[in-house]
């Protein structure tokens, strides 16, 4: 009995590592140098993505701490204004799980819905933050690129995660 609530505690701490692990790595990945121009809008976009989706499907292996996180680690690696990728992950993480009812069992399509509005919403908080953060209206189009950029990865980037939670054995919704 004992061994078995043991053994229990160590699963769900090895879940969630394998969560924030494996999206700490995608938004990595996408920091990278890469030799194309898109480069410098996908950490981002890979951030609010995974985090939607690994909140939307597993949010047992995605917590919100792991999402905060998640958006320290873009705010290192490619943030103009810290603290902007973790208050945006957070966002995102709460928007996967007040959605996972009703998009939960849904397919890609219905999720890739919930994401693209789930952007929207970040792309006016990312542009006020970062305005009030230098005290002049930034210009709009990169964000709204942003959003738009995040809405496309979206279906291939849920799509590998899905693979990748099977391959693992976190395979499986919970809602």
């Amino acid at each position: 009995m004992a061994a078995d609530r043991a053994h229990g505690r160590e699963w769900r701490w090895l879940k969630r590592a394998a969560g924030v692990a494996i999206v700490m790595l995608a938004v990595t990945a996408a920091a990278a140098p890469w030799p194309f121009s898109l480069a410098t809008l996908a950490p981002p976009a890979v951030a609010h993505a995974a985090v939607f989706d690994w909140s939307l499907r597993r949010p047992d292996a995605l917590p919100a701490m792991g999402a905060f996180a998640v958006g320290l680690l873009l705010d290192v690696v490619s943030g103009p204004v810290f603290g902007l990728g973790a208050l945006t992950c957070i966002v995102a993480h709460y928007s996967g799980a007040a959605q996972r009812r009703f998009l939960g069992p849904r397919g890609i399509g219905h999720a890739w819905i919930g994401l693209a509005l789930t952007a929207l919403a970040i792309a006016p908080l990312a542009w006020i933050a970062a305005s009030a953060y230098v005290v002049q209206a930034q210009p709009i189009g990169p964000t709204l690129a942003q959003a738009a950029l995040t809405a496309a990865i979206f279906p291939p980037l849920a799509l590998a995660f899905a693979g990748l939670r099977a391959a693992i054995g976190l395979g499986g919704r919970t809602v």
